[in-house]
């Protein structure tokens, strides 16, 4: 099964950010949790690993894919998963809640 990259587009439907990304989250506080270097299940089209990291509005990495998931930011900080742990980073990258069972 062969998957497209994705992108972003702008309110009037040009292409702001070229499809690059595995998979993307909704921006949220002018940054995107991106997906990249996933595959797809060739039984059920679910995509399976890749890293995830944050991008800026122009698609540029603020943060390096290297989470298991990543959720969206919230009031600064966003949840992210390695190996099955949660914790909380800020726009930085930095751990302001270290990832715990």
């Amino acid at each position: 099964m062969i998957r497209k990259s994705q992108g972003y587009v702008d309110r009037t439907g040009n292409i702001a950010i070229k499809p690059q990304f595995d998979d993307g989250g909704q921006f949220s506080q002018g940054v995107a949790a991106v997906n990249v270097g996933a595959k797809v299940d060739e039984k059920s089209g679910a995509l399976i690993g890749g890293k995830w990291g944050f991008i800026d509005k122009t698609g540029v990495f603020l943060i390096e894919p290297k989470y298991d998931y990543a959720g969206k930011f919230s009031e600064g900080l966003a949840g992210v998963e390695i190996r099955g742990k949660w914790g909380y980073i800020d726009k930085t990258g930095k751990y302001v809640w270290k990832p715990t069972e």
